[in-house]
């Protein structure tokens, strides 16, 4: 009721006057088709991964078409194929989903803390401390973010291999400890945001860099290592290449769904409806991710483009 009550009491305020304007009018229609544009496509690949096999034209002629029947079938026959036999090792073994549902929390959960807590250190001694040498680090890594790197794919493998780090999960935690140009920028505009003051009574107290560090100046940016978290394990959940050139004894969700979807392993699922409902099948943890931490996650984007 009080939602409602705020609702209608926003129709009767200044503040809708102002919104109905011609660039408040455009606005809302391009965000609302943007979202349509967001929408369509993941509606009609929850209603056609409940069809039969048809050709890829037929999907399109009725795209929203209630399926007659509903096949069920096609999600109980992506727990039945979506196993992976891994041919390479000895003796051979199949990894089943459940096995690489933890291979992708293991691989995108300890990944993702790695990048943030390896962007946040450096942002935090960039920002906090008046070193010349601050200024280089800080330069080097705007720079990364310009210029494109290509082609390291085999030293970076070759590496991997010499150190021991190849096809281990973690392994890739170690060769994911490098600063991302955008999570240090985030943690470096929040601790610029900082006042000193606060570290300057904390010494006088008689704390110390750590103490500051842990205790005063990481609590004021809890938000955005939350939000950097998620969304880095965002990204590594739907990550195939990686799992799939760096760890092959361990399959992801997502190189499992590589390989779902390749149609060469199991024909008889290579159809539309098969892949459209492993694709979802995937997305599910996602979207129960989302909905749990959505508020605590748009806020952190909101405040974060204010600063």
């Amino acid at each position: 009721m009080e939602k409602m009550k705020k609702f209608k009491g926003f129709f009767k305020s200044d503040s809708w006057k102002k919104t109905l304007t011609p660039f408040g009018i455009v606005s809302f229609l391009v965000l609302f088709l943007y979202t349509m544009s967001l929408f369509i496509p993941f509606g009609w690949a929850i209603i056609s991964s409940f069809r039969s096999k048809l050709s890829f034209s037929e999907y399109f002629d009725g795209a929203f078409a209630w399926p007659d029947p509903w096949i069920i079938d096609n999600y109980k026959d992506v727990l039945k194929y979506f196993p992976i036999t891994l041919t390479h090792v000895s003796p051979q073994r199949t990894i089943g989903l459940p096995e690489m549902i933890f291979n992708s929390f293991a691989y995108s959960l300890g990944s993702a803390f790695v990048a943030m807590a390896t962007a946040l250190l450096v942002a935090y001694v960039v920002a906090r401390f008046d070193f010349k040498f601050c200024g280089v680090i800080y330069f080097i890594i705007i720079i990364q973010m310009i210029i494109p790197i290509v082609g390291s794919l085999p030293s970076e493998l070759r590496m991997a291999r010499l150190f021991g780090l190849y096809d281990h999960i973690w392994g890739m935690y170690i060769m994911r400890a490098y600063v991302s140009g955008m999570y240090f920028l985030i943690f470096y505009g929040a601790f610029k945001l900082i006042p000193k003051d606060y570290a300057e009574a904390a010494q006088i107290d008689g704390a110390g860099n750590l103490t500051i560090m842990l205790r005063i100046m990481i609590p004021f940016v809890k938000g955005s290592i939350f939000t950097i978290i998620l969304l880095a394990f965002i990204g590594n959940w739907n990550d195939y290449q990686v799992p799939l050139m760096y760890m092959p004894s361990h399959p992801t969700f997502a190189f499992g769904l590589f390989v779902f979807t390749d149609g060469s392993t199991h024909p008889e699922v290579s159809d539309t409806p098969h892949q459209l409902a492993g694709c979802i099948t995937m997305a599910v943890p996602l979207l129960v991710l989302f909905l749990i931490f959505q508020k605590r996650l748009l806020g952190d984007i909101t405040v974060g483009g204010l600063k």
